[in-house]
This record gives structure tokens, C-alpha cells and sequence, in this order.
């Protein structure tokens, strides 16, 4: 239907409408017709007549012939595009065959070369050029690879024509020039085998707590009265979708100070069809949520100071008020968690836990709370990076502390 469309008008508009007629070639003969959600940059040449958004499809523009990620009809399976755009300038030709696992090992040479930095979802060369690459050709992101002791299987190592390679390379390229995690390239993450969509507006989802919640590592402290339950700092939603998941029963509150993270989220809960079950709430920490609640999930801002000056690239890329727990002026990362400890008792039922994550920080959360004795979690990065509370733990040592929470007030104007 579309190159159908295309012979009709293009006769009509290639006098008079000449840089329209440029990109309706690639955009409609070629099926590149991109999808794009409302948040993102659309092209619209400045003589782009107002009846041809119209003849498309909702949420489909016509996009130049030269971009690179957007362009190709939207996989069911996926949030995004797989990348079908030409080579762009200045990646390396490619005019011989290669197999599958040879072309990511030459991709992942490159990623290797540049010295990009991983942990958003990877945590090495190989495995950050096989997921791009795979995600490229529209490939399950499962497929059997060949390792260092046995080699691949030929049904998934299919050979890689030169235009395909091209591709890959390109995108491999855009995440060297962008240094972006490929999350934000793809706009998909997953999450203990879950996927989820994720752009620039909300953190890459990668939190420990997921592990939590998928070995069960918490149960023994739930009940049959656990019912309401607050996932707060929730980014693109991926924890209070999880937890929707390990327990059919519970009601989640998913908050978030950020309306950019919230939107993101609001994808990911429609994406999982947890409407009914998941509200999403926007609050400054505590004070907007309602409650009591039963169990409080949180993977705040904790990263002190140095360690944010220090980030690369990639982490920098994501938004700030999601890492640095240095937003009211401390430089310990605890400026968050200061007022959320000394908060919570009041937002929780009599027998609730919180599990929050601090990641590296130990050092500074046993320095900002002396005395405090929580359950450190066995997680894959350790057993210091995840904790829990019970309600009784927090108001005993609040009760030792006399004068702690007029001290975080103070610090923190009072948030969360």
C-alpha cells in the first residue's frame, strides 16, 4: 500500500514540493516509515503538506532517508526499530560475508578499542556487541553464540551479508561517537528475563532489588496481609511491574519526582497490561504517596560526590536526579536516604519492611547511621549493596537517636 502511496504522489510533489520528494523514496518505498513517540525530535521538511501526516498511520512520521536508528516498520515483540539505515559516513566498508559470531567479535574489537564502559546490562565488549548486534538484525536476543570451547551452532550462525554488516556497524559506531548506553539506543532493557522500554528521560534499569524479588529473598518477611505495596524512586517502572509479577495480589503505588520518568513508566505498565494494579504517582520523595504501606521498595539516588564526578560517559548520559544523592548540598550520597529513614515509620503498616539499595556506599550509610542494624541481602554484586528494615528497627533506633530527624529536617528542608 505505501509504495503504492508513493507512485501516486510523488509525480504530484517533485515540482513543486522538492524536498519532500527527496525523502518519500526511502521513507515510503522503501516501507521507512518511522515510528515515533511524541517526545521525539520529528522531521517535517518546512514544505511538508499538512495532509500527509494525515494518510499515515498514528504515530508514524516521515523521517530524512539518512537516520539511523528510526527508520522500518515496528517489530510486535519490541519497543523498538531494528536499524535498517544506510552506512553512514566514516564507518569501515564492509564487502565480504562473515558469520554471526565473527561479525560480533569484530564489533565487539571496536567497542574493545574505543574503551567504551559497560554495566547497563553488560558488563564486557562481547556481550554489548552481541546484543546490539542481534537487536540490529532482528534476531532473538537468546541465540545460542559460539564460546572460546564450543563452536557455534550453523543454524545460529547464520552468514551476515555486507549490507547487513554495514548496518551493525553503524550502529556500533553511534554507540562509540554518542558513548550512550545501548539501552538508550535500542530503547529496550530487560530485567530478570523481563523487557521494558527506556529512553534518556528515565534511568537504565538494572537494580539489584529485581533479584530480590525474583529469588524470593524477602518472603520470609511478607504475609498474607501484605497487600499495598510502594515502589518508590521508580524510574521506567520495571520494579513495581516486577513485583506485580512475584505477587498477583498486591496493589502497588510506583512514585517518582520526575514527570519524564513517570511517563516512562506509564509505557512500561500499559506495555505489561498492569493498569489496574499499578498507580503511578508523582512525589517529592514521601509526601505525595499514600499510605500505610506494607512493603516499601526503593533504589534511590545514592552516589556520594566523588563518585559522581568520576562516572563516564555512559553514566553521565543518564539523568542526574536518579545517581547523585547529593542533590540538597551533602557530598556521602545520603541526602536522600537521610530524610526517607526517618520518614518511612510513618508510612508504613505495624509489621512492613522497607528494602532499599545503596549499591557501594556502605561506608557512608554505616557512617550517616551509627547504630542502625539492618538485613544486608545476598545479591550477585554482594552482600552490602541491599537492605532491609523492618518498621520495629527503624522507630527503635530513631528512639535512640533523639534529635536525628530535626538534624536530616534541617539538612535536607525536610525531604522526602
Amino acid at each position: 500500500m505505501l509504495a503504492r502511496l508513493a507512485s501516486v504522489i510523488l509525480p504530484m510533489v517533485r515540482a513543486k514540493l522538492p524536498c519532500l520528494a527527496d525523502c518519500l523514496p526511502v521513507c515510503l518505498t522503501a516501507y521507512s516509515v518511522a515510528y515515533s513517540p511524541a517526545y521525539s525530535p520529528v522531521y517535517s521538511p518546512a514544505c511538508l503538506p499538512p495532509f500527509l501526516p494525515a494518510c499515515l498511520p498514528a504515530a508514524f512520521v516521515v523521517r530524512p532517508p539518512d537516520c539511523v536508528l528510526e527508520q522500518g516498520r515496528v517489530s510486535d515483540q519490541r519497543q523498538s526499530t531494528p536499524c535498517v539505515a544506510r552506512q553512514p559516513a566514516g564507518a569501515a566498508p564492509t564487502r565480504t560475508t562473515m558469520t554471526l559470531t565473527e561479525l560480533i567479535t569484530r564489533q565487539a574489537q571496536q567497542l574493545d578499542a574505543a574503551n567504551v564502559a559497560f554495566g547497563h546490562g553488560t558488563t564486557n565488549a562481547f556481550d554489548e556487541a552481541a546484543w546490539l548486534t542481534l537487536w540490529c538484525l532482528g534476531l532473538p536476543l537468546d541465540t545460542p553464540l559460539a564460546t572460546q570451547t564450543e563452536p557455534a551452532d550453523p543454524a545460529h550462525n547464520p552468514v551476515i551479508s555486507p549490507d547487513q554488516q554495514a548496518r551493525v556497524a553503524a550502529l556500533i559506531k553511534q554507540r562509540i561517537d554518542t558513548r550512550q548506553p545501548a539501552a538508550y539506543l535500542t530503547r529496550e532493557a530487560w530485567l530478570q528475563g523481563v523487557p521494558f522500554y527506556v529512553d534518556v528521560r528515565a534511568i537504565v534499569p538494572r537494580s539489584l532489588i529485581a533479584e530480590v524479588l525474583a529469588e524470593g529473598s524477602i518472603d520470609i518477611w511478607l504475609s498474607s496481609e501484605t497487600h499495598r505495596v510502594l515502589d518508590l524512586c521508580t524510574g521506567n517502572g520495571s520494579l513495581a511491574v516486577l513485583a506485580a509479577m512475584a505477587w498477583p495480589d498486591v496493589h502497588l503505588t510506583a512514585a517518582d519526582l520526575s514527570t519524564d520518568a513517570l511517563a516512562v513508566a506509564r509505557i512500561n505498565v500499559d506495555k505489561h497490561g498492569l493498569n489496574e494494579r499499578i498507580t503511578l504517582v508523582e512525589s517529592d520523595g514521601l509526601h505525595a504517596v499514600p499510605g500505610p504501606f506494607d512493603l516499601i521498595l526503593c533504589n534511590p539516588p545514592y552516589v556520594n560526590a566523588e563518585s559522581m564526578a568520576a562516572l563516564p560517559p555512559e553514566f553521565r548520559a543518564e539523568p542526574d536526579i536518579a545517581l547523585s544523592g547529593n542533590l540538597t548540598g551533602g557530598t556521602d550520597g545520603m541526602d536522600f536516604i537521610r530524610p526517607l529513614l526517618a520518614q518511612a515509620p510513618a508510612h508504613m503498616t505495624p509489621d512492613a519492611v522497607l528494602v532499599l539499595e545503596i549499591g557501594h556506599e556502605r561506608p557512608f550509610f554505616v557512617a550517616a547511621f551509627p547504630g542502625l542494624e539492618p538485613v544486608w541481602l545476598s545479591t550477585s554484586a554482594g552482600d552490602d549493596q541491599v537492605l532491609l528494615l523492618t518498621r520495629d528497627t527503624l522507630t527503635q533506633w530513631q528512639g535512640s537517636h533523639p534529635g536525628g530527624e530535626a538534624q536530616t529536617n534541617a539538612r535536607t528542608g525536610g525531604r522526602p
